[in-house]
């Protein structure tokens, strides 16, 4: 059977995860967050100390028989510092920056507060907190032998959100490389209603320093589920590049020669456009078409706007692979 968790101990946990106070020589300072009361003693190893008590609590019955209940909770959060004598700024301002976090936590948070992420940053094998394992045996008990935790080097590539993956492989046949991941979480395990695995997957960066000399910075983040692998993910990025680093071209045609009769071009249609003057050869497409006739003379004035983009033979590879899953999955077999 599930529990609710106490508030007094979700708000403590939630600024414990959350709260970053910086000093004003750039350091972190070092904040303990307790339950109820004050520790005078935790000050000699701290900068300064934040409890989070319950103030007041109600509970009302929503029906007769009393099995639905609704409970209010008010808290009461303090803050304490102390006046070190070789501190590098007074109490005062201390005691000001966290509450001033506390704020902020508080107010970023204040739909979600039971929710807390763990990660694995400063994580390593001397810590008592978050482990990653490594094995070939995917069928192996997460209690069980065949497990080899990462070496620090690894630890420290799964801090950061960068270009350093950790990566795991094995060459041997028949096996295959599986992870393993231990959490350390602080609430009880029946107040615990979920728990949500978020991995970041291959990806790569590529730039074309004449284009920005030329036309500026301008960064695009894509996102495809179809690549396995940074090599993939290079050779795309690469096309990307190749397609975007130089601007569309855009050519706004405006004649009262053109009449294409029953059939009018139309926004998406692909047009041949051969300009020998101006150097321009090849085919474009009608972003917009507009027609306009003229009573008095008789004569219909047409206006397109057309852009031409190079085409990527990544994308349409992977419209015809969608299209023919669609039909596989769909198909009607026939005896």
């Amino acid at each position: 059977m599930s529990e609710t968790e106490d508030a007094a101990t979700t708000v403590a946990r939630l600024l414990r995860t959350e709260m970053h106070v910086v000093k004003d020589d750039g350091a972190l300072a070092t904040v303990i967050v307790t339950c109820e009361w004050q520790n005078t003693d935790a000050f000699k190893s701290c900068d300064g100390q934040v409890t989070a008590g319950l103030a007041e609590s109600t509970d009302h019955k929503m029906e007769l028989s009393g099995k639905i209940r609704k409970r209010l909770s008010f808290l009461r959060v303090n803050v304490w510092v102390t006046e070190a004598p070789r501190a590098t700024e007074s109490g005062r301002v201390t005691r000001g920056k966290i509450v001033e976090e506390v704020n902020r936590v508080v107010r970023q948070n204040r739909s979600k507060p039971n929710e807390t992420l763990y990660d694995f940053f400063n994580a390593g094998p001397i810590t008592q907190g978050q482990k990653a394992y490594s094995g070939s045996n995917g069928e192996a008990a997460p209690t069980g032998d065949g497990w080899s935790e990462l070496s620090g080097e690894q630890y420290q590539q799964l801090w950061y959100s960068d270009d350093e993956r950790c990566q795991v492989s094995y060459g041997e046949e028949g096996e295959y490389a599986v992870a393993l991941f231990r959490f350390k979480v602080e609430s009880r395990e029946k107040t615990v209603k979920k728990i949500s695995l978020a991995f970041e997957g291959y990806g790569t960066a590529q730039e074309d320093v004449g284009s920005q000399g030329s036309y500026g910075l301008r960064e695009l983040v894509e996102v495809d589920e179809e690549l396995w692998g940074d090599g993939e993910c290079e050779s795309r990025a690469k096309a990307l590049l190749a397609s975007l680093k130089d601007p569309a071209e855009q050519l706004t045609l405006r004649s009262t020669v053109v009449d294409y009769g029953t059939a009018p071009l139309l926004a998406g249609d692909t047009v041949h456009v051969a300009l020998p003057n101006e150097g321009v050869d090849g085919d474009f497409r009608v972003l917009s078409a507009e027609y306009h006739v003229d009573a008095g003379t008789q004569t219909l004035e047409t206006v397109l706007e057309l852009g031409r983009e190079k085409p990527l033979l990544a994308d349409y590879m992977f419209r015809l692979k969608s299209k023919t899953d669609s039909l596989s999955r769909y198909k009607l077999a026939r005896v």
